[in-house]
């Protein structure tokens, strides 16, 4: 649809070629009109002797069939106008609602290229999340394993020397 700027504007346009077809008219109606009255005075003096009435029936005759004419003239003038006018706004209605159409489809080609960063933006913030958490558990596991470790070489040490000692005993019992 048109905004209102639009149609001002393309009031003022029809206002202003209006205005321009009036002028126009007027003054070839002004020239049409003095070019009749020379005619009429020529044609006055020619002919001073027929009657006055039968002069003023065919002027007015003339003038009458001159004014149908120029009515049925402006009439099409207005008429062409307008239809011109009409076809333009048909045709920048069209080219308006093509570009629309334009950038509605790039408005839904950035929506679904934002959901879709959105999506993966989330999704990498999940996985890290989730690599962070695993990192955190694969340490507390290797500093449990490391105390295991520890706890296990030092039975092994314990048990070792348990085992010398057993064998000390032993052998002072054999040697007794």
């Amino acid at each position: 649809m048109l905004e209102q700027k639009d149609l001002e504007m393309l009031k003022g346009v029809m206002e202003s070629v209006v205005r321009e077809s009036e002028n126009k008219i007027i003054a070839e109606m002004d020239a049409k009109m003095d070019a009749r009255f020379q005619e009429m005075d020529s044609k006055m003096d020619i002919r001073f002797h027929e009657s006055e009435s039968k002069i003023i029936a065919e002027m007015d005759a003339k003038m009458d069939a001159r004014f149908q004419e120029m009515d049925s003239k402006i009439d099409t003038r207005f008429q062409e106008s307008e239809n011109m006018i009409l076809e333009e706004l048909d045709r920048v209605q069209i080219n308006l609602e093509k570009r629309i159409d334009k950038v509605q489809k790039n408005l839904d080609e950035l929506n679904q290229y934002y959901r879709i960063t959105k999506l993966e933006n989330d999704n990498t913030a999940i996985l890290l999340k989730m690599i962070q958490d695993q990192d955190k558990t694969i340490q507390s596991q290797t500093e449990m394993i490391q105390g295991q470790t520890e706890m296990i070489q030092n039975q092994a040490k314990s048990l070792e020397e348990l085992s010398k000692r057993v064998g000390v005993l032993e052998n002072g019992k054999k040697s007794a």
